[in-house]
């Protein structure tokens, strides 16, 4: 019997979950539990994390390597035009686990007024001649509550605070969102010359 040596195909593999992201807010970890294995490899050369469905202006995809001993030698290169993040390993030296690591840390972010809907993320390494096939996990984008004013000003005399008449702010703010029919909280601020003692909302 003779076994022929050939080159194994690596494997990616991800946890193949959702992970809901608010647009606006900070950027957001798509999968912390991605493997990533090569029968015959002990580093890769390459990797490809892909916005494969859903793709909107906007929609971006990062790494950063803040830790070469869990990353290697890994950098990443977006572009927002295809919604597609590179990484390189320079002189493929970084290992199977710090790929894993790599593409585990990835995160996305969108803008306040980021379209609604999924998000299809593909996820796949290359050992230099061949490369895995594509597996997914998916982010569910929402868009975050808007409040919107009348852009006017209200008057108020001031006085003797049992005799002075309080005045409503904006009786033509309005309340939005795209995603919930309910919202958890507000908050009201004097953002600019407060008066500690004095001013009252």
């Amino acid at each position: 019997v003779t076994v022929a040596d050939t080159d194994q195909t690596p494997i990616v593999t991800t946890t193949g979950g959702t992970t809901n992201y608010v647009g606006g807010t900070s950027a957001t970890t798509i999968d912390g539990g991605i493997s990533v294995t090569d029968h015959d490899n002990t580093t890769l050369a390459s990797g490809t994390v892909s916005i494969a469905g859903g793709f909107q202006s906007g929609d971006t995809l990062a790494f950063t390597n803040a830790n070469p001993a869990t990353f290697g030698n890994i950098t990443g290169a977006y572009n927002a035009a295809t919604g597609v993040l590179t990484l390189t390993s320079a002189g493929s030296t970084a290992t199977d686990a710090q790929w894993a690591s790599a593409l585990s840390s990835v995160t996305f972010s969108a803008g306040a007024s980021a379209t609604p809907g999924n998000r299809t993320i593909s996820f796949a390494t290359s050992d230099g001649t061949k490369t895995s096939a594509a597996t997914l996990d998916t982010v569910n984008v929402t868009a975050p509550p808007k409040i919107a004013t009348d852009s006017g000003s209200a008057s108020f005399v001031a006085g003797d605070n049992a005799t002075s008449t309080p005045v409503v702010i904006d009786p033509g703010l309005t309340v939005t969102d795209g995603s919930s029919g309910t919202l958890a909280s507000t908050t009201i601020a004097i953002t600019g010359n407060f008066h500690s003692g004095e001013d009252v909302l």
